[in-house]
This record gives structure tokens, C-alpha cells and sequence, in this order.
């Protein structure tokens, strides 16, 4: 292999132009590579690891969320179902205490992980942020109506 090889060439031009003595540049300029080398090799180990978590990360709020969703949606409709459809028909005045009582609990999951909204699709953040929203509307009709 030649000793100025393009490889080491511009190993050999940073060491001339930190003020390296040219007796001193083999040694040098092997140290150098090897600490490149080791540092691209660290670089792309970091970058796997946190792919990997961000994807798991991903995973395990999908889970959360799902879930949080499911109570706040059945919660929802079988509210609708029984008593609400009736009040539809045969719309009656309602206590305070009654109205309260279908007041939809607070997002916990989705509160606690709002930073992380990014990792999901546009689409998918979009819906969970108007969902919430929209939950977060009656929520707060349901505190006006009630006081």
C-alpha cells in the first residue's frame, strides 16, 4: 500500500497543519484512524439503539392510548344507549348531581405523553389530538351546565 494513499492523505494533511513534526506522523496517523474508525463505529451503534427504543417506544404508548380510548369510547356509548336515548325522546330537567355523573373522566395517558404525539403519523396524532379535544369540550359543557 503507497504511504500517501488517498485514505491517509488527509490524516496526514490535519496532522501537518496541527503542527505535528513529519517524524511523528506514522504513529500519529494510525492513533487517528483507529479513533475515527471507533468513533464512527460508536455513532451508528447510538443511532440502532435509539431507532430501537423510539420504535418501542412507539409501540408501548400505541398500547396505552388504545386502551384509554376504548374506556373514554364504550363509556360513551353506553351512556348514549341508556339514559341518554331517552332523554331524546322525552327530554326531561335533569339534576346537577345526575348531569355530573356523566362527565368524562380526565386523559391521563394522553396528558402524561403529549410531547410524544410526533411519533405517531400525522393522520394518526391529528385524530387522538381531535378526539381529546372534542372529549375535552364535553367535559367542560357538562361543568358549565352543572354549576
Amino acid at each position: 500500500m503507497d504511504r500517501y494513499s488517498d485514505r491517509s492523505f488527509a490524516i496526514r494533511g490535519v496532522l501537518l497543519l496541527s503542527g505535528v513534526p513529519p517524524a511523528q506522523l506514522p504513529p500519529l496517523q494510525g492513533a487517528l484512524g483507529n479513533i475515527l474508525v471507533g468513533a464512527a463505529l460508536t455513532l451508528m451503534a447510538t443511532s440502532a439503539v435509539e431507532q430501537w427504543k423510539r420504535s418501542r417506544l412507539k409501540k408501548d404508548l400505541a398500547v396505552g392510548i388504545y386502551h384509554e380510548l376504548a374506556t373514554r369510547v364504550a363509556r360513551c356509548c353506553v351512556d348514549f344507549d341508556k339514559p341518554w336515548s331517552e332523554y331524546w325522546k322525552n327530554p326531561v330537567p335533569r339534576s346537577r348531581f345526575t348531569v355530573r355523573k356523566f362527565r368524562p373522566e380526565p386523559a391521563t395517558i394522553f396528558d402524561a405523553n403529549a410531547d410524544k404525539l410526533a411519533l405517531f403519523e400525522t393522520n394518526q396524532a391529528a385524530a387522538l389530538i381531535d378526539f381529546y379535544f372534542r372529549l375535552g369540550v364535553v367535559r367542560r359543557d357538562i361543568d358549565n351546565l352543572s354549576d
